[in-house]
């Protein structure tokens, strides 16, 4: 359907983490909601880049309370989406600091999910952040498994505890796609 290649379009988009295509991949989920309002996936999707936008770009704080919306949207809409969940969990994380209901929602969202790679990762995020870098390590090298030519994750993954083999992953990252900048911008950090 026409929402479903307007989700596609902002999922391409917003993996790219660039101010300009956030923007790009907020207007294009924003489309498929409009063409198909029942469309949790692409709720959970626009509460994600909202997010990213806030976090890697410019974003506003009034953000935050737009995204939550809308992940409590696509969980209003599919309560068995586990991309909902997760978009819900990383809000209340990041908007909330709840991190007893923000776990719960991540856990949630892989028992729905076990295969989502951004559940995978964003999990990984948080418990990184929770000071549990060895589980944060393992969930963020399964959303890699699952999507072992996304540049984003594969840039992502590694202990800080064996550089060398992070360095390793990160090189791999910028061999998959030379051009993402974020590769290079991990490499040099």
């Amino acid at each position: 359907s026409d929402a479903y290649l307007l989700y596609l379009s902002g999922v391409n988009h917003a993996n790219k983490i660039t101010e300009q295509d956030i923007k790009k991949a907020i207007e294009f989920f924003s489309q498929a909601i409009q063409k198909d309002p029942e469309y949790a996936r692409a709720y959970a999707a626009l509460a994600s880049a909202r997010l990213g936008h806030n976090l890697w770009c410019d974003g506003q704080p009034s953000e935050l309370l737009q995204a939550k919306l809308e992940a409590q949207k696509a969980v209003e809409l599919d309560d068995e989406l586990g991309e909902g969940h997760s978009a819900l969990a990383a809000l209340i994380y990041q908007y909330d600091w709840n991190w007893t209901k923000a776990e719960k929602e991540f856990q949630r969202a892989l028992e729905l999910d076990p295969n989502n790679a951004i559940s995978h990762f964003q999990y990984g995020d948080f418990l990184g952040f929770m000071g549990r870098g060895d589980e944060a390590n393992v969930e963020k090298g399964r959303a890699t498994e699952l999507e072992p030519f996304e540049p984003f994750f594969a840039s992502r993954v590694g202990s800080n505890k064996d550089p060398e083999k992070k360095l390793k992953q990160i090189l791999h990252a910028i061999e998959l796609d030379p051009n993402y900048y974020f590769s290079h911008s991990m490499a040099a950090s």
